[in-house]
């Protein structure tokens, strides 16, 4: 299993042939905010006229289709903090859930 971002997630939906190898053939998982912030990306998109609006249905319906386990996001904030110096939040959140992601969530 990998934990993916939302920009792996939106580069895999949108057809980005190193997003898609990334994720094929793959069980994924993600924090729990994923959907989330592949509607924004996606709606950033949209709204800076890099994406139609029905090229983005489009994508959420791929999104929708695609399994992905969503990890829970609390008991991390210790962890995230100790990976302050080097990582974003969102970024620490990510490597705090790998664990759960090995162990089924």
């Amino acid at each position: 299993m990998i934990v993916v971002d939302a920009s792996v997630a939106v580069g895999a939906i949108s057809g980005n042939a190193a997003c898609v190898q990334a994720v094929e053939d793959r069980r994924l998982a993600a924090p729990h905010l994923i959907d989330a912030e592949v509607a924004h990306a996606v709606r950033s998109m949209v709204a800076g006229g890099l994406l139609e609006s029905r090229n983005a249905r489009l994508m959420f319906g791929t999104w929708g289709r695609l399994a992905v386990d969503r990890l829970p996001m609390s008991g991390l904030i210790s962890r995230v903090w100790e990976l302050r110096h080097n990582l974003t939040a969102y970024d620490a959140m990510l490597v705090a859930s790998e664990p759960r992601a090995d162990h089924g969530g």
